[in-house]
């Protein structure tokens, strides 16, 4: 277990720019961000069991608010500066923030698939390929599916000052196997959480992702 953790690389300071939230959403000029983290970037992690190159799913789930039905947006936080990275950005339903598989399991309502590049400790926004029309209390979870994430690289950031257990990984059905995004894998995990392909990957806290959105 010590590499694992020895690993995932801490960087504790506050990120320039970006003022401390502590809501899961927030709302300014009749628009909502969705967040958990405290705009601390305690950690710098992958979703790698040691040195192997896995595919990275991970994701931030929240619930619904007046004002923020439209969504239009990503942000992602990042732990290494990227250039031309692939991703894909994934919108579910659930049905609970705290559970994935609560309800049936997610349901995919879009899929975005983009190209990012940003600096270490930056943000990155990415644009929805369409919005994504909810209604207040619907559960929805965001992800980002990175593939081939070498073991040794560590794009993204988790808060480890707040820990609300509504952020999430995933990987492939087995070390090194690609991630299918069109089967549901009952496999997401918390922060912090043992997965039962590369058991803990991070350390309990929050995604730096956030959902940018507003009023239909």
């Amino acid at each position: 277990m010590m590499g694992r953790f020895s690993k995932k690389l801490l960087a504790l300071f506050c990120i320039a720019g970006f003022a401390v939230m502590s809501l899961g959403a927030r709302a300014a000029r009749a628009q909502v961000t969705y967040q958990w983290d405290n705009n601390l970037a305690g950690e710098r992690f992958n979703n790698s069991q040691t040195t192997e190159t896995e595919d990275n799913w991970v994701a931030n789930a929240f619930q619904v608010v007046s004002g923020g039905t439209r969504l239009i947006s990503v942000t992602l936080g990042l732990g290494e500066t990227l250039s031309n990275q692939q991703v894909w950005v994934v919108i579910y339903q659930g049905a609970s923030i705290d559970d994935p598989c609560a309800g049936g399991g997610l349901q995919e309502l879009q899929r975005t698939q983009a190209s990012i590049s940003g600096p270490q400790f930056g943000y990155v926004t990415i644009e929805l390929s369409s919005p994504v029309n909810l209604n207040v209390g619907d559960v929805f979870y965001a992800a980002i599916l990175m593939r081939n994430v070498a073991g040794n690289f560590f794009p993204f950031l988790n808060d480890t000052s707040r820990v609300v257990n509504h952020s999430f990984f995933d990987t492939g059905p087995f070390q090194g196997a690609p991630y299918d995004l069109d089967i549901q894998s009952w496999r997401q995990t918390v922060f912090g959480g043992h997965h039962p392909v590369v058991d803990i990957a991070q350390s309990p806290g929050s995604l730096h992702l956030r959902v940018n959105a507003n009023g239909v």
